[in-house]
Parts: structure tokens; C-alpha cells; sequence
């Protein structure tokens, strides 16, 4: 019952953190709008702003006014960029990696949990968005990952108990958290 209420929690606190992302996005790509942190408001932007999710979280592609998809917001964000080249293997296309997740802030919390955990970033991001290792790989190199890794989208906490199965539920969920509230802090000081 414990593992059963800990997975629940885990998926709500993902679901929450893409849903205060997705509607964030919305609102960034509002330039009329006068809500907390939208252009011409004295508001502060808000910790939903910081993560950069899509207006519906589900879409990949984007309009001229639609919401802009994780790559296209990383490509915007230089310090970001920057910062989270450094967390993930050498040659690693990190646009190209970001194309894959539901928004930004997903992105980065998986980059934070490979790199504070040391799972292979390739591994927990083929796990998180249900693609292939190898498109997260660094070019000219191979990755060694589980059976069944990449079969289907798992949340953050249950790619972390996957590739580390000596993680129990309640560290998972810490770990998930932790990297969560790093992802919004980067975020946040880079201005996106």
C-alpha cells in the first residue's frame, strides 16, 4: 500500500509540475496579457513562468503564436544552455535532447537527476519520453541501458527506480523533488 501511495504521489507531483508548466507557457506567449510576470505587468514572474511548459503540456510543435516547444526555449536560453551542457556528457546535442520531453522543465530536472545520481542521462531520457537511447547519446558513442528501457514514458521517479533499482520509492521521490526545485532555481536565475 505504502509503494502504491508513494507511486501515486510521485505521478501527482509530475502531473502538477507539467500542468503549472503548461499553462505558464501559455502566459509567457500572451505579450497583451497583465497577469503576474506577463510584458507590461510589475509582477514578478511566477515559479510556473520559470519552468516553461506548453500552453496544453501535450503539443511538440509550435505556432508564431503558438507556445514554444523545450528546444526552442533552451535555444533562447544561453546561461541555461550553458549551465546544463556542463551536467550532461561531452557532445551531447542538448536541442536535440530537449525536442524529446513534454517542456523545459521536465528537461532539465532529467539532466539534474543523471547528473546528481550519475544515471546515464541517455537512459533516464529514453525512459522519460519513450524514444530510443541513442537519440540522447552523444554522437559516435553507444549506450548501455536495461532491457525495456525506453518501451514507455515513465515518470521521473519511476525512470530513477528503473535505472537504480536499489532506490526505494521514498528516495526516488525525494530524488525527483530535489531535482525538480534545481530545475526551477535554474530557471528562474536565468530568467526563463
Amino acid at each position: 500500500m505504502k509503494k502504491v501511495l508513494a507511486v501515486i504521489a510521485v505521478g501527482a507531483a509530475m502531473l502538477w509540475l507539467s500542468t503549472g508548466t503548461a499553462m505558464a507557457q501559455g502566459q509567457s506567449q500572451n505579450h497583451t496579457s497583465h497577469g503576474a510576470g506577463a510584458a507590461g505587468s510589475h509582477e514578478p514572474m511566477g515559479m510556473d513562468h520559470a519552468m516553461g511548459g506548453g500552453a496544453s503540456g501535450m503539443g511538440k510543435s509550435s505556432t508564431a503564436s503558438g507556445p514554444k516547444t523545450a528546444d526552442e526555449l533552451l535555444t533562447q536560453n544561453t546561461q541555461l544552455a550553458s549551465k546544463l551542457q556542463s551536467l550532461v556528457p561531452t557532445g551531447t546535442d542538448l536541442q536535440t535532447a530537449a525536442a524529446s520531453f513534454k517542456n523545459l522543465g521536465q528537461f532539465v530536472a532529467a539532466v539534474h537527476v543523471s547528473h546528481n545520481l550519475k544515471i546515464p542521462f541517455a537512459c533516464l531520457a529514453s525512459d522519460m519520453t519513450g524514444t530510443a537511447a541513442a537519440n540522447f547519446a552523444p554522437s559516435g558513442t553507444t549506450v548501455s541501458c536495461p532491457d525495456g528501457t525506453g518501451d514507455k514514458k515513465m515518470s521521473l521517479g519511476s525512470s530513477i527506480q528503473a535505472l537504480d533499482p536499489s532506490v526505494d520509492n521514498t528516495q526516488a521521490k525525494q530524488d525527483a523533488k530535489t531535482a525538480m526545485n534545481q530545475a526551477r532555481n535554474d530557471m528562474k536565475g536565468s530568467g526563463k
